[in-house]
């Protein structure tokens, strides 16, 4: 379940969730969200490893590599 701010909408991080594997393992996803962004959009990707992080960590990440994707075209396009 996803748990969002009831005033302003905005996703509720567990910001002590930690990754279980790869090679990341015992690290949180924030930290990895601060280091390697790529490696968490390529997890959320995967159909077998998406599935071992929370729908909150998912929605959060497919949001991301949403507006990564629209910057990237849009400097493309200039």
């Amino acid at each position: 379940m996803v748990e969002r701010d009831i005033f302003t909408g905005e996703l509720k991080l567990d910001t002590k969730e930690k990754i279980t594997f790869g090679k990341y393992q015992g690290r949180t996803l924030s930290s990895i969200m601060i280091t390697d962004p790529s490696y968490l959009v390529w997890v959320v990707n995967e159909s077998d490893m998406k599935n071992r992080i929370s729908d909150t960590w998912k929605q959060y990440l497919e949001d991301y590599s949403y507006t990564m994707s629209k910057k990237q075209y849009a400097t493309y396009m200039r």
